[in-house]
């Protein structure tokens, strides 16, 4: 029997919205896209696939059910926005379909293992261990002495000192 990878919600450490029993919550393909602002959560928290809402840390786990059958559910994934200057609202849809829901599901869960917890950053999902991190990102390329989710859970860092912070993203003009 085939198998797919799916991450599920593995604790409720650091931000934790989700209230979904542990079976039912499950990280959907992220709401982040490459126009995303990287601030405000979307380019660092899961977005659990049945409540809609954030969470932190996430296992990868086997499971039967096929991406067909929940990207139906989520797809197409349409989105409203606003030109900050003209006011004008336009409709963009960033999720067409089924297929395409399911091939940026394969590709965020490409190198995920399962039974290691991992945290999404900057539109992959990283194995959520102590050490060095050198990777590229949707925004941009990333060297850090560790992860910033481990960092804020030592309570050495904050959330405004990369995470949060518009300089560390190349938004301060």
């Amino acid at each position: 029997m085939k198998t797919y990878i799916y991450l599920k919600r593995s604790s409720r450490k650091w931000v934790c919205f989700c209230k979904c029993s542990a079976k039912m919550a499950w990280a959907t393909v992220p709401y982040y896209y490459e126009d995303s602002s990287p601030l405000g959560g979307l380019s660092y928290l899961w977005v659990c696939g049945n409540c809609g809402v954030a969470f932190s840390f996430a296992k990868a786990v086997e499971s039967p059910t096929p991406y067909e059958q929940l990207a139906e559910e989520d797809a197409p994934r349409i989105r409203r926005v606003m030109n900050a200057k003209t006011g004008e609202i336009k409709t963009e849809t960033n999720i067409r379909d089924a297929a395409d829901w399911v091939e940026r599901m394969e590709r965020l869960v490409a190198d995920c293992v399962p039974g290691k917890e991992y945290v999404f950053f900057d539109g992959r999902a990283i194995e959520a261990k102590p050490g060095p991190v050198a990777l590229q990102g949707m925004r941009r390329y990333h060297e850090l002495p560790s992860l910033p989710h481990l960092e804020i859970l030592k309570r050495r860092q904050t959330e405004e000192d990369v995470l949060e912070n518009p300089a560390y993203w190349g938004l301060e003009d």
